[in-house]
């Protein structure tokens, strides 16, 4: 039979053998009872061991759904950590072009500063030292 090809556990084998020992027990019981009857009891039982066989195709049918399930679930999340990572990537080069950016504004502000305040010191410089030119030269025409 085929139902011999599934591997079995001890306990399952042990129930196994007791439902063929329950089977052989009401077939004899048929027989003795009602020998028509066993017939229709064959039928049903080939019945019931199709049913049994187009469920366990059934699971695994389902078995092989959910494993390709996954498989594309773990691809699918594998391109998000992808994508996800190249996003972060581009928002922290964003980021520090932005305050590079920043950082040079404020580099070039101070330089102005600089350069402003040392103008007005040199001209307050020449300013200083223009009266005391200008005395010096009246002094020099004086005599």
């Amino acid at each position: 039979m085929e139902e011999d090809k599934f591997d079995l556990s001890e306990e399952d084998t042990t129930a196994r053998v007791n439902i063929k020992e329950q089977v052989i027990t009401l077939c004899e019981n048929i027989n003795l009872v009602e020998l028509r009857l066993i017939q229709p009891y064959e039928h049903v039982m080939t019945n019931c061991i199709c049913e049994i066989r187009l469920q366990s195709l059934e699971m695994e049918n389902l078995a092989i759904a959910v494993k390709r399930a996954q498989d594309q679930a773990a691809v699918q999340l594998s391109a998000l950590e992808e994508e996800v990572g190249q996003r972060i990537q581009a928002a922290e080069h964003k980021t520090r072009k932005e305050e590079k950016r920043k950082a040079e504004g404020a580099l070039s502000d101070l330089r102005c500063q600089c350069e402003t305040g040392d103008l007005q010191v040199t001209i307050k410089k020449l300013k200083n030292s223009s009266p005391t030119k200008s005395h010096m030269s009246s002094d020099l025409d004086a005599p």
